[in-house]
């Protein structure tokens, strides 16, 4: 389950998958339908900054 594989990671991460949920539905908004392609490029970068930082941070908590 879902749940079960949240307890593997550091605590207060899931804070970092929202925000990389959120810049990927922003970005595929602001590209696909508003046609920004400025914010889409910002929020991208939002999205890999976070997973970036996830990794260091999973892989630095052993």
């Amino acid at each position: 389950m879902i749940g079960d594989n949240l307890d593997l990671l550091p605590r207060g991460s899931e804070f970092l998958l929202f925000i990389s949920a959120l810049s990927s539905v922003v970005t595929w908004w602001a590209s696909n339908i508003s046609n920004k392609r400025e914010l889409a490029k910002y929020f991208a970068w939002v999205g890999v900054s976070s997973m970036i930082a996830l990794l260091v941070w999973v892989m630095g908590s052993n």
